[in-house]
């Protein structure tokens, strides 16, 4: 079964990164945005549900809010598991790296490992899973332009006021 897993993932997902040995299936997909990681993870959730005759339904919702300088975006992610019971030896693992360090709105799951920048979730069989996190995330653009801007201001006021001030060096006789 995990072979056809991994045969039928290769195929849909061909530049991904897949590793499997006895008792781990890996796929490792970079640089995604959100729209392309909740594709991947339907087409994955299904291709495991129908390889092993049942399944599962995976929902994410995302929002953010925007402050000036800073972003802080704001994760649910919903894992149904009913139809998967009873399974022995099944460990299921979803490790979600995001560019900052986490920071858990539902502190009811226990099954959980925040690391840096890396959240390591156990889930359980036979039931709903949920995850509620949220992370801040710097604003670089504006902070560039902002930057910029500061830095063109006060080359504009020092030649200003260095030109009223005037210099103390001699002048040079005019004809």
């Amino acid at each position: 079964c995990s072979s056809d897993l991994e045969e039928k993932m290769k195929d849909i997902f061909p530049d991904a990164e897949i590793e499997q040995n006895e008792s781990v299936f890996s796929l490792k997909h970079k640089n995604l945005n959100l729209e392309d990681t909740k594709q991947i993870l339907k087409i994955t959730q299904n291709t495991a549900g129908e390889l092993a005759g049942g399944s599962t339904n995976i929902d994410i919702n995302t929002s953010q809010k925007n402050f000036i300088f800073f972003k802080k975006y704001f994760y649910r992610i919903d894992l149904d598991l009913n139809s998967i019971q009873g399974v022995e030896n099944l460990e299921l693992i979803f490790k979600i790296i995001h560019p900052n360090k986490a920071t858990l709105t539902n502190k009811n799951n226990s099954k959980l490992e925040i690391s840096k920048n890396l959240l390591i979730w156990n889930l359980n069989q036979g039931q709903v899973n949920s995850l509620e996190f949220s992370f801040w995330s710097i604003n670089k653009l504006l902070i560039g332009i902002s930057t910029i801007l500061i830095i063109i201001v006060l080359a504009y006021l020092l030649r200003l006021y260095r030109f009223k001030l005037g210099t103390d060096l001699p002048q040079l006789p005019s004809k």
